[in-house]
């Protein structure tokens, strides 16, 4: 199965559920980006997926 890249806008409470769900759900999906105005919420989600945080 092709795999899916996903992107969130908003990463607070209702952001991680999301998050959650689809990457149990899908085993196709990859999450690619996130972006909150809230840095902590992106660095949060740059540390449990070991990815590059970008802060402007």
């Amino acid at each position: 199965m092709k795999q899916i890249g996903i992107g969130l806008l908003g990463f607070g409470r209702i952001g991680k559920i999301h998050f959650r769900n689809i990457m149990h759900y899908f085993s196709n999906a990859k999450m690619v980006a996130v972006a909150d105005p809230q840095v902590a919420c992106c660095r949060f989600y740059s540390e449990i997926q070991q990815r590059v945080f970008f802060e402007q």
